[in-house]
């Protein structure tokens, strides 16, 4: 099955499903989420997602805001990045640790999701998607644990289960296997090159030049199912 091209890219919405929640999903995973939401509840979890879909311009307000250091840089320590003694690459490569390439995020599909347990989180709380949220004794661990071990069997894995060089690990966030793969199967180099041409990014020159070393280290490198 071909995915339209601004499916793909995060620029349209009709592949979407709203939910009461407030968040969008892929109407293929819409029911396998249901089921798997269903049976964390029923083990004692109140899954929610923290984010799912997540269109191009708010990808791109996100590098952008970061790029130029109005949003801080977090790296795999979960210290503050200074990108001052920086080059543009340096600042790209410190950026995708955690926050996607605009137009090759993962969230563009409504795929996958950040998810927490709203039953564990303390009144007031707010949720920073850390490590230490969902390691050991965090709010979210128990939860965590539970999906690492039964989420396989509902069709969902963590994508970033491990840190392989490139994304940091973030075991906040599952994806729809089946769907996710077949776009991801389809997203290629250029066409992204092709639309971040055009666009008003930060560190274009940078990006453009690393594209393919950019897919290989940041896109497709991925943990198994």
């Amino acid at each position: 099955m071909i995915v339209d091209t601004n499916a793909l890219f995060g620029l349209k919405t009709d592949h979407l499903q709203e939910h009461s929640d407030g968040f969008f999903i892929n109407t293929e995973v819409d029911a396998p989420f249901k089921t798997l939401k269903a049976a964390a509840h029923e083990a004692g979890f109140d899954l929610k997602p923290a984010s799912s879909y997540r269109s191009f311009e708010r990808q791109l307000a996100i590098w952008n805001a970061k790029f130029c250091g109005v949003r801080p840089i977090l790296n795999i320590d979960g210290k503050v990045v200074d990108i001052r003694p920086l080059d543009d690459w340096e600042i790209c490569q410190a950026i995708m640790q955690y926050s996607a390439l605009p137009g090759a995020s993962r969230h563009h599909w409504g795929t996958d999701i950040d998810f927490y347990d709203a039953k564990m989180l303390p009144e007031g709380y707010e949720l920073q998607l850390v490590e230490s949220e969902y390691d050991h004794h965090g709010p979210c661990a128990a939860l965590t644990h539970w999906l690492m071990t039964n989420a396989a069997q509902y069709g969902f894995f963590f994508p970033y289960r491990h840190y392989l060089g490139g994304i940091a690990c973030e075991p906040w966030h599952i994806s729809y296997y089946e769907v996710a793969n077949r776009y991801l199967s389809q997203l290629k180099p250029q066409s992204v090159a092709v639309l971040l041409t055009d666009t008003d990014i930060e560190g274009k020159s940078a990006i453009l030049a690393h594209i393919d070393e950019i897919f290989t280290r940041f896109v497709t490198n991925i943990s198994d199912m």
